[in-house]
């Protein structure tokens, strides 16, 4: 069985991923469900590859991206292995525990390592752990495996309720999705006023020379816009979850009163960023020359626990305001 290769996961990679999402989320992955089949009680679920049967409370789960392995963790289950890379990832809270578990390779895993691990269920993401041809059926012969599906990196929510449902924890998932929603309803209401007057957009940069404009529905867009936040021209009503741009676009950002850019969750700022923030046109926006921009340490949302310090984050910047 060859190996695959084994990579750190770099944020240009996840944009890329997010680009891929809306084909591969609706078009899923050809052929069947079949594979190892699980011991003990099982349930059926389905997926965009058809019908799965699966551990009915699973005791070795391997995550194979950092939603899977954020939403476990998020309802108390430590997944049997995860993947390289996913540091900055993963929220704070979770962290010590992530650099400690056992490792399968990159989003592209090494089948002999998922095997020594002897799971009994395996979850991959489709943008992710599709995209190497054969993973699937490879995966599907040594435990069930599901593959979580969404159109844009905004839909973190769906696949954290789907993971903690696959595992057989909804209840401590839900309690959370409660609690975020509770919360961005006290922001919208306690705010309104600061919301009404105020124009948002987020920024991120993978590479020198460009920039990204987080789109309403990339990782936070739908955190702010849950919280009431209207967003700059340059992004309101468009979809999608992120779209690049040179440096010489920067004014599209103009109209922008609060403009958030990623650092992370460290507050440290990557080389890309830097030199970003460093560019004359960046400084001369007018969200620039006011509050110097305001760094965004939950930028990328990928559960819950991310979303609740996001909306922290934003309710410390309508409290100037």
């Amino acid at each position: 069985m060859p190996l695959s290769r084994t990579s750190a996961l770099s944020r240009r990679g996840l944009l890329q991923a997010a680009t891929a999402l809306a084909a591969l989320g609706v078009a899923g992955c050809a052929g069947g469900a079949g594979g190892a089949r699980p011991e003990g009680p099982t349930r059926r679920v389905e997926t965009h590859q058809g019908p799965v049967d699966i551990p009915a409370n699973p005791q070795r789960v391997v995550c194979l991206d950092q939603y899977a392995t954020i939403a476990l963790l998020d309802v108390g289950i430590r997944p049997a292995a995860t993947v390289d890379g996913l540091d900055d990832w993963m929220p704070a809270q979770h962290l010590d525990t992530y650099r400690a578990l056992p490792r399968v390779g990159g989003y592209q895993p090494e089948f002999e390592r998922v095997l020594a691990v002897r799971p009994d269920l395996i979850i991959g993401n489709s943008a992710f752990t599709l995209s190497g041809g054969s993973t699937y059926e490879q995966l599907t012969g040594i435990a069930p495996t599901v593959i979580l599906t969404s159109r844009v990196s905004g839909e973190w929510q769906e696949m954290a309720l789907r993971a903690a449902d696959i595992v057989n924890r909804p209840e401590p998932m839900n309690r959370l999705r409660d609690r975020y929603l509770e919360r961005a309803a006290e922001i919208r209401k306690t705010y309104a006023a600061a919301l009404e007057r105020t124009r948002f957009n987020l920024v991120a940069s993978f590479k020198s020379g460009s920039w990204n404009l987080c789109l309403p529905d990339s990782w936070s867009g739908v955190v702010l816009a849950e919280a009431g936040c209207r967003f700059g021209s340059a992004a309101e009503g468009r979809t999608g979850s992120a779209v690049e741009q040179s440096y010489e676009q920067l004014g599209v950002l103009n109209d922008t009163d609060v403009l958030f850019y990623q650092v992370n969750p460290d507050g440290q700022v990557d080389q890309a960023m830097q030199a970003l923030l460093g560019q004359g046109s960046f400084q001369n926006l007018p969200a620039v020359r006011e509050s110097g921009g305001t760094p965004f340490k939950n930028l990328y949302v990928f559960g819950y626990g991310q979303a609740l310090g996001a909306l922290d984050e934003l309710e410390a910047v309508l409290r100037t305001r």
